[in-house]
């Protein structure tokens, strides 16, 4: 062979060679990139996840405090039902009387009931948010318990306090008509002014008396409800 053909077949070799080279050290170039890639990936996933499970408490919290103002709503409706059952013009007659005193007493207890169901609805979140979290790293955990524990704190309260309140006017509610359904037929009817407000006053004294001290417990019961609740 001649030296051309041997310089030509050496740098045909190099060149091969470099080729392999090139491609080898492509190739771990790439599977580098690669696993750099499943890295990123892997935290990806983590930062996804994280995200997964606060989405989820705050639509868990979101459809928890919604589902509370909403039945909220629904029970001062039926409230402002049940107060309107003592308004004098609603005490005209014996009838009208022994109708209203009926009703009060299904709807308070309904409402009562109504009420520690709303109340139980935190127990039902506390199980629920407590699920969620279980098997997260204990940072995650404890992030998502602390905010939901914050909610509890003011939520929880506010309700129990209006609700405590709300169960002792019920109360008075029924016994103030209770009173009047028992002096049903014996109730004066006063005109007070020109815009014909009238008053009811309860022939028998004894009856009076009693329903003077309700209706001042319904005043200073809400007037005490109002000032706790600002």
């Amino acid at each position: 062979m001649s030296n051309n053909n041997k310089t030509k077949t050496a740098i045909a070799s190099l060149s091969i060679i470099a080729l392999i080279v090139l491609i080898l050290g492509g190739g771990y170039v790439f599977l580098q990139n690669a696993n750099k890639a499943q890295e990123l990936s892997d935290a990806e996933k983590a930062a996804l996840h994280a995200a997964s499970i606060e989405g989820q408490f705050e639509t868990t919290l979101n459809a928890f405090l919604q589902n509370v103002d909403t039945r909220v709503k629904a029970y001062k409706l039926n409230r402002k039902i049940l107060q309107d059952l003592i308004k004098t013009d609603n005490l005209r007659s014996p009838e009208y009387i022994s109708e209203n005193y009926a009703i009060a007493q299904d709807m308070a207890a309904q409402m009562n009931t109504e009420i520690n169901s709303i109340l139980g609805e935190f127990e039902t979140a506390d199980a629920r948010i407590k699920e969620l979290v279980e098997n997260e790293e204990i940072t995650q955990k404890n992030k998502i318990l602390n905010r939901w524990t914050e909610v509890k704190n003011t939520q929880a309260k506010t309700y129990i306090d209006f609700f405590a309140f709300e169960q002792e006017l019920l109360d008075r509610h029924v016994r103030l008509l209770e009173i009047y359904n028992e002096g049903r037929n014996a109730i004066e009817v006063i005109a007070t002014d020109s815009n014909n407000d009238i008053t009811l006053l309860l022939t028998d004294p004894r009856l009076q008396k009693r329903a003077d001290i309700i209706q001042d417990d319904i005043r200073s019961l809400k007037q005490a409800q109002s000032a706790t609740l600002k």
